[in-house]
Parts: C-alpha cells; structure tokens; sequence
C-alpha cells in the first residue's frame, strides 16, 4: 500500500479516523525510511498521527520499522549497557549536565552509550553533538569506530546520522511540521548494539508520558528502564528538589521519590539552577562546557550536584544498593578528580 492510504485512514476527521494496525504503522513508516514517500506525504502522515493520537500499536508498529531500519542488533562484549535518552532538539533553559554524565557513569563501571544530532526542531535547543565538540572530543564517523570507543572508554556518543542515516534524513520534513512527532519520543529508544543486559534511562515531562515509555522501553526489548520526570524532559533530576521516577525491571516496577537533602547533601543556594528561557544558545554552550569541567574536577557548582543526583539514581537501581550509598561512591569519585571526558 501507498503511504496515502493510510493517511487516508488516519487523518479523515474526529468522527471518522481509525487507528492503525501495528503491522500497517510499520509499513507506513518503512516506506518513509526508504524514501519511497513524498516528502510532503510524509509531514501530513506524521502531524495525523499526532493529532490523533498514537496508540499503543501505531508507536510499537513505527518503533518495529525503526529498529529494522539499523540492521541486524550488534552483540557488544559487555555485561551490560545503558542507553541515555535524551530529547533530540536539545535543552534552552539550564546548563546540559547530561552531556556528562555518561563519562560519570563510566567510571562508576556502567558502559552508557548516548546519541542525538547537531541540531533539531521545534526547540533547536544546545544538544550534546554542540557540547562534545566544543570539548574537542571526536564524534565517532562509523558505527565501528563508535563500539571501538564502547569498549575502550566504556561510553560512547553516536550521531544519528550515523546510527540511522534514513531517519536522519527526516530532519528536513521535521523542522517543517514545527510540532513534535512520535519520531521525538521513539529515536531516544533506539540502540544498535546489544550487550548481555541491555538498560534504558529516558526522561519525560508530561505525566501521561510514564507507563507509555515503560511500555516503549519493554517492546523494544530492554532488560531493564529507568523513567525520569527529568529537567526540560531529559534524563537529568532536578538537583535542588525532589525527584520521581519508575524503575522498571520487567518482573517489577518501583516508583521512588527522593531528594538530594534527603541523602545528607544540601546545595548552596548559589548552585541552585535558574530558570533562563530560551537563553542564547552559545552563551548557554559556554557555560555547560565551563561548569562540566569544573565538576568533573570536583569543583561543587550547579551540574556538579545535577551528576550527583542522576548518577547515584542510575547507581542504586542497576547496582540494587541504597541511594545514600551510590551517592557516596559518586561524590567520592567526582571529589577523586580522576574522571576523564576528553
């Protein structure tokens, strides 16, 4: 079937669209990633899905033609990797912390692999490809070069455009249709590796969004998922406040509530984060790049406590150790001073 047909099904009006069966979405969305869709087919399609509402076969039938569209999975050497989701069209209001948290992460002995793109809509917000070349790091040309950087480093960055070139050439029709697709939701789930266990951590702003990226991060066959009510929806807790989450194990799911103060850790009120909307991107590029450094060298400021919080979460669920305790062990590396990104 031609993508018209199913938009034909999808975008008819409120009384008259019907959903679409899984096997169709991913039909649908296989014909876009092979380029035999129009372009402008292909935005319609993609803002009737949205303004429908996707339902749970829909997103899981695109997530199927997603995951086809990478290859066969890779089998990495290691025991276990963590996937770091956050949102493509970047952050604009607070300094990115999660650009490092995967090198934290790392020397805690969790492998991490975190992947976006330079630049992306409707936000166009400071993304992690921007930072990491503003540190000089080297983004991987090749998905070889990017599992060699996996198991010498044990994290990796991926670009898109080279973990999934036909997805990424999506970006056009996308910065065009200004809302987000599901696409936005559903790439942060993609890996092409698989190691012995495999783990999601992903973040969310709107409530609603929990138990779908349980069941995202389940379909697409993750061992385990950790769901973050994270800052401008990304994986990062607030470090000044409490923070929810769901850990999701398959065989459980906990929901857990906490608090840097509730682990005997009291920020100044001078790193608490400020709110700084849609603030200039490369003044807001040399301030993460600024105080990532810095925190990574144990110097306490605003994303010093951020990594503190995050990892010691990441910490304590896959490692089943209490909060308190992972957040020793970070505060003590973090203070260490050993911790290299570059």
């Amino acid at each position: 079937m031609s993508l018209r047909s199913y938009i034909n099904k999808i975008a008819t009006g409120p009384e008259l669209s019907k959903d679409l069966s899984r096997e169709e979405a991913r039909e649908a969305m296989t014909l876009i990633l092979d380029g035999s869709a129009d372009p402008v087919e292909t935005g319609v399609f993609l803002v009737a899905l949205r303004m429908k509402r996707e339902t749970d076969d829909e997103n899981f039938g695109i997530l199927d033609a997603l995951k086809a569209s990478l290859g066969e999975s890779r089998k990495v050497d290691l025991d276990e990797l963590l996937v770091i989701g956050d949102p493509y069209n970047g952050f604009a209001r607070y300094p990115v912390a999660s650009a490092f948290l995967p090198a934290v992460l790392a020397a805690l002995g969790i492998p991490c692999l975190i992947h976006g793109t330079k630049n992306m809509g409707p936000k166009y917000g400071l993304t992690h490809a921007k930072i990491y070349t503003k540190l000089g790091l080297q983004n991987s040309s090749t998905i070889d070069d990017s599992e060699a950087e996996l198991l010498a480093k044990r994290w990796s960055y991926l670009d898109q455009s080279i973990m999934s070139p036909a997805l990424h050439a999506l970006k056009h029709v996308r910065d065009l249709i200004v809302k987000r697709p599901c696409l936005s939701t559903l790439e942060k789930f993609m890996s092409p590796y698989s190691a012995r266990r495999n783990h999601m951590l992903v973040g969310y702003v709107h409530k609603d969004y929990e138990d779908l990226l349980i069941r995202i991060a389940k379909e697409y066959g993750y061992d385990s998922s950790l769901i973050v009510h994270g800052i401008e929806g990304g994986v990062m807790p607030t470090a000044s406040g409490k923070s929810s989450c769901v850990y999701d194990t398959g065989s459980s799911c906990t929901h857990i509530d906490y608090s840097l103060s509730l682990l005997g850790i009291d920020i100044p009120e001078r790193y608490k984060p400020v709110s700084r909307k849609d603030q200039d991107n490369e003044q807001l590029l040399d301030d993460t790049v600024r105080l990532g450094i810095e925190a990574l060298s144990g110097k306490e400021n605003y994303i010093y406590y951020s990594l503190i919080s995050a990892a010691s979460l990441v910490h304590s669920c896959l490692r089943e150790t209490e909060l308190i305790d992972s957040a020793k062990q970070v505060v003590a590396l973090l203070k260490s001073q050993k911790i290299e990104i570059v």
